[in-house]
């Protein structure tokens, strides 16, 4: 009876130490992941942005041309800008704004900044600012390529288009099919007063010529004497014509051209 109840006593007493170091050991795994989550915290990620500038066609600064969107990125990492490609475009790595890598933070605020140069040549075509109201337009030309002629100018009320020239002086004309392109060009265009018809109307009589070509910034110059079907009339001028078709005013050999286009004069008799 008593080495029974020794046994027994002996029993429960592994048990209680069984017990012990299960609940020593649960409590040294608690403290270590609690340790792991105090040292190695569950990770952030955030975003950022890229810019992309490309330099104006005129060389004269950059503009934005692309803003690109980047997400789910561990905060506190380093990312770097992309090289993209452009056409016509290289990447300008050493500009002073340039932003080419940075570290994600967590309000997304990270913006990286990336310039490309033109590769290509500029060709500027001028207007004359001396005869009519300057215009000018642009365009790329690839390094010793030959230059594509561009649509004739539309003429002005005063003046028609001629050719292009290399220098201002209208000195040395480009030649579309031979002369290329070696570095940023400007050609500048050449134009002439324009030539307008003058139409006479003798009305009851008869005139020769019937007309004459009067170039703009010119006098009317020579004028013809009609000759009346009535013998008691006698020619006394011309005068010019409104846009109603109306007589304006009267005009001489000496006069200035009264209308930019093509008009009429109308002769004016009197009585002997």
């Amino acid at each position: 009876m008593a080495i029974n109840h020794y046994i027994s006593l002996l029993v429960k007493g592994s048990m209680s130490k069984f017990r012990y170091l299960e609940l020593v050991l649960l409590f040294s795994f608690c403290l270590a992941f609690l340790l792991s989550c105090e040292i190695n915290p569950e990770t952030e990620y955030s975003s950022y942005k890229e810019e992309v500038y490309l330099e104006k066609l005129d060389r004269t600064g950059y503009e934005l041309n692309t803003t690109l969107d980047y997400s789910h990125y561990p905060v506190g990492s380093t990312v770097y800008a992309h090289n993209i490609s452009y056409q016509n475009f290289e990447l300008n790595a050493e500009h002073s704004e340039s932003i080419p890598f940075g570290v994600v933070d967590k309000n997304g605020s990270l913006v990286l900044r990336t310039y490309y140069d033109r590769n290509t040549l500029l060709v500027k075509f001028m207007g004359k600012t001396d005869e009519f109201p300057d215009w000018t337009w642009s365009t790329e030309v690839e390094p010793n390529d030959l230059l594509a002629e561009p649509n004739r100018p539309d003429d002005t009320t005063r003046y028609t288009f001629v050719a292009w020239y290399k220098d201002n002086n209208l000195t040395d004309q480009w030649d579309f099919s031979t002369d290329i392109v070696v570095g940023d060009t400007t050609l500048y265009s050449e134009w002439e007063p324009r030539d307008y018809t003058i139409t006479f109307d003798p009305v009851d009589g008869t005139v020769n010529p019937s007309s004459k070509i009067v170039t703009y910034g010119e006098t009317y110059g020579e004028l013809p004497i009609p000759i009346p079907n009535n013998p008691r009339l006698v020619f006394s001028g011309w005068l010019t014509t409104n846009i109603y078709g109306r007589i304006a005013r009267p005009v001489s050999e000496n006069s200035e051209l009264a209308w930019e286009r093509n008009h009429t004069l109308t002769a004016q008799y009197s009585s002997k």
